[in-house]
C-alpha cells in the first residue's frame, strides 16, 4: 500500500511541477491580452478607414500615386479626419519631409481635393487634380490621369503644327507663339522662369476681353478688362470655356481666376507691393519640383510655410487690386492747423499734470502756456 501511495504522490508532484512551469504571471497575461486588443483594434480601424475613403484611395492608386509615397502619405492625411490614434500611428511611417501640418491638411482636403479627376457613369471626365499635380507639377501631362487634358492634347496645334509636350512654349515680343529655339517645335507650357511667355499664355486663355496694363508708377503690370463700345467687358467666359476652361488651362480648371495674387505677383517677379511682402515664387513651386523637393501643391504649401488654411487660399481665391496707386495727399495749412491744435491742447494738460505731481511743476504750467501760445500764433500763419 505504501508503494502505491508513494507512486500516486510522485505523479501528483510531477503534474504540479508541469502546471507551475506552464503558468505565467498575471501581469504578463494581462499585457498579452492588451496587446492583442490593440492589434485587433488597429486592424479594424484600418479596415474601416479604407472602406469609408475607398474612392480616394482608389483614385490615388489608379493614377500612379504610389510613386510619390516617399513625399506624401495619403493615409496620414485622411487619418487626420478619421482617427487621432491612426493619425499619430501613421506618422511613424511618414518621412519628416513627407509630413503635413494640420493647416496644410485642411487646405488640401477642404479645397484642393474637391477638384480631383473622376469619370461619371456616362463616361464624361471631370476634375483636374491628380497625384502628379499634388506632388510634382500642377501642369497636366499626357496619360497621367487627366482625361480632359489628354483629349485637348490629342488635337493641340499651333500654326498647323502639333504641339510637343517636351518643348517649351515661347512667344515673341508681340505675344505671338514661336517655336522652341532648342527643338524647333511648339511647346505646350513655357519654362517655369519665363515670366513673359506665361503672361502671354494667360492672356491667350483670357481672350480679347482683357489685357496686361502697366501701372502709372511703372512698377508692375495688372490684368484689366478692355473697354468695348463704351462698356467694360470683364466676362471670364473664355477663361472658363465650356464651364471649366480649356484643357491645358489648369488654373481655370482649379477655379483660379487670372487676376489672383498667385499669377500677378509671379508675372511681375515682385518681392513686395507697396511695402507688403508677397510670394512671387509660389507659382514656380507649383510648376515643377526643385531637386529632391516636391513640386505641385505640396511645393506650393511648403514654400509658403506653416500658415493658416485661409492664407493658402488667399493667393488663389482673391484678386489683386488693379487700381493705380493714389497720389499722396498734399499737406495743406488745414493739416498744419489740426496738428498744432492737438499740441496746443495737449501741452497745457501736460503742464497741469506736472504741477499736480510736483510743486516744481508750477513752472511747467508757465512753460506750457508760453509754448501753447507760440503754437497758436504759428498755426495762424503756417502751411506745411
Amino acid at each position: 500500500m505504501s508503494g502505491r501511495k508513494s507512486s500516486s504522490s510522485s505523479k501528483q508532484n510531477k503534474i504540479k511541477d508541469i502546471d507551475d512551469t506552464d503558468s505565467m504571471p498575471r501581469g504578463t497575461r494581462l499585457f498579452i491580452y492588451f496587446l492583442a486588443f490593440i492589434v485587433l483594434y488597429t486592424i479594424s480601424q484600418i479596415i474601416m478607414i479604407r472602406t469609408v475613403y475607398k474612392p480616394l484611395f482608389d483614385w490615388w492608386k489608379r493614377n500612379d500615386g504610389d510613386q510619390y509615397n516617399n513625399q506624401f502619405n495619403l493615409f496620414n492625411v485622411i487619418s487626420a479626419y478619421y482617427s487621432r490614434y491612426l493619425y499619430y500611428l501613421s506618422l511613424l511611417r511618414t518621412t519628416p519631409v513627407g509630413a503635413l501640418t494640420l493647416s496644410q491638411t485642411n487646405f488640401l482636403m477642404g479645397d484642393l481635393f474637391t477638384y480631383q479627376t473622376w469619370v461619371d457613369e456616362d463616361g464624361k471626365a471631370h476634375g483636374c487634380l491628380t497625384p502628379r499635380s499634388v506632388c510634382e507639377s500642377i501642369k497636366p501631362a499626357p496619360a497621367r490621369g487627366d482625361a480632359i487634358f489628354d483629349k485637348w492634347f490629342s488635337t493641340a496645334s499651333i500654326n498647323g503644327k502639333p504641339q510637343d509636350y517636351n518643348s517649351r512654349l515661347m512667344y515673341d515680343n508681340d505675344g505671338k507663339p514661336i517655336e522652341d529655339t532648342d527643338t524647333s517645335k511648339y511647346g505646350v507650357y513655357p519654362s517655369s522662369k519665363d515670366f513673359q511667355s506665361w503672361k502671354f499664355l494667360i492672356a491667350e486663355w483670357l481672350g480679347d476681353g482683357w489685357k496686361w496694363e502697366l501701372r502709372k508708377d511703372g512698377t508692375s503690370e495688372f490684368l484689366v478688362p478692355v473697354p468695348k463700345d463704351g462698356s467694360i467687358d470683364d466676362n471670364l467666359s473664355q477663361w472658363y470655356a465650356g464651364g471649366v476652361g480649356r484643357g491645358d488651362n489648369f488654373l481655370a480648371r482649379m477655379g483660379i481666376n487670372p487676376d489672383c495674387p498667385l499669377i500677378v505677383y509671379f508675372v511681375n517677379g515682385t518681392y513686395s507691393v507697396n511695402g507688403m511682402i508677397v510670394d512671387a515664387v509660389a507659382f514656380e513651386n507649383l510648376l515643377e519640383p526643385y531637386g529632391p523637393n516636391a513640386g505641385g501643391w505640396l511645393g506650393y504649401m511648403r514654400g509658403m510655410g506653416d500658415v493658416s488654411p485661409d492664407d493658402y487660399k488667399k493667393y488663389i481665391r482673391t484678386r489683386v487690386d488693379s487700381q493705380p496707386i493714389p497720389p499722396p495727399i498734399p499737406c495743406t495749412g488745414k493739416t498744419g492747423k489740426g496738428v498744432m491744435a492737438f499740441f496746443s491742447t495737449a501741452l497745457p494738460l501736460l503742464g497741469f499734470a506736472a504741477a499736480a505731481a510736483n510743486p516744481i511743476g508750477i513752472a511747467a504750467i508757465g512753460i506750457a502756456a508760453v509754448t501753447a501760445g507760440g503754437l497758436s500764433a504759428y498755426q495762424a500763419t503756417s502751411t506745411c
